[in-house]
């Protein structure tokens, strides 16, 4: 899979979550992601709370959910 050039994938999405496979322009979260992801391997169950906006939905999408893919884990995303 090739990733997409700028001009056919602009990586500012307004409003919409990033996915997985937008996981190529979601910047500057990494630490936050990987502590995530430590706690998740860590804990039996995990909360991620924060302000409506904030980013955790683009954060589990495009950074957490493909390192735990990695590590042989299938996360399963549920909506309330």
């Amino acid at each position: 899979m090739t990733t997409p050039t700028l001009e056919e994938y602009p990586p500012y999405k307004g409003p919409e979550s990033y996915q997985v496979e937008d996981a190529a322009f979601f910047f500057g979260r990494h630490q936050a992601a990987d502590q995530i992801v430590a706690h998740i391997l860590s804990a039996q169950v995990s909360l991620l709370h924060a302000q409506s906006g904030a980013g955790k939905t683009s954060l589990l999408n495009a950074l957490v959910i493909p390192q735990l893919e990695q590590r042989g884990w299938t996360p399963v995303r549920i909506l309330p």
